[in-house]
């Protein structure tokens, strides 16, 4: 199902031994969110590992389910005006490259870098933080990142 409908987010529940088995089925990064229901608190490094949105133990509170839902909508709309923007322009050391952003799917910080998956396969190593990159790419009146920093 989460195949043909194509959700932004997907909450996991975790009863079976292998709760993230079906995880396994999907291409990394996921092009959906997952928010992972457990009673189970030793699998919270498994999934963090499978890069899930977020871990919530039973007994689940509203309270506690508001605020992920809340946190996930904020980065979804981040994600949505990050979007809206038809390229961007990637620093290098040799020079820079510019990428349509429909075609980057996935960031990540690794350090003092960024990693960040385009929908081809490839991903680009950068050296840029992803606070850098997100105050440069956010900002509608920024075009590109200068490789010049």
């Amino acid at each position: 199902m989460v195949k043909k409908e194509f959700p932004d987010v997907v909450f996991l529940e975790t009863f079976q031994r292998k709760p993230f088995k079906f995880l396994e089925s999907f291409k990394k990064p996921y092009s959906f969110e997952i928010i992972v229901i457990s009673k189970n608190e030793n699998n919270a490094m498994e999934a963090i590992k499978m890069g899930v949105f977020d871990y919530i133990l039973y007994p689940v509170g509203l309270k506690m389910l508001k605020e992920s839902i809340a946190r996930l909508e904020e980065k979804l709309e981040e994600h949505k005006k990050l979007k809206q923007r038809k390229e961007i322009v990637i620093p290098f050391q040799n020079g820079y490259i510019t990428e349509r952003l429909e075609n980057i799917i996935y960031l990540a910080g690794e350090l003092n870098y960024s990693r960040i998956y385009l929908d081809n396969g490839r991903d680009l190593l950068i050296a840029r933080t992803l606070k850098i990159l997100k105050k440069y790419w956010m900002n509608p009146s920024t075009e590109s990142i200068s490789p010049t920093w």
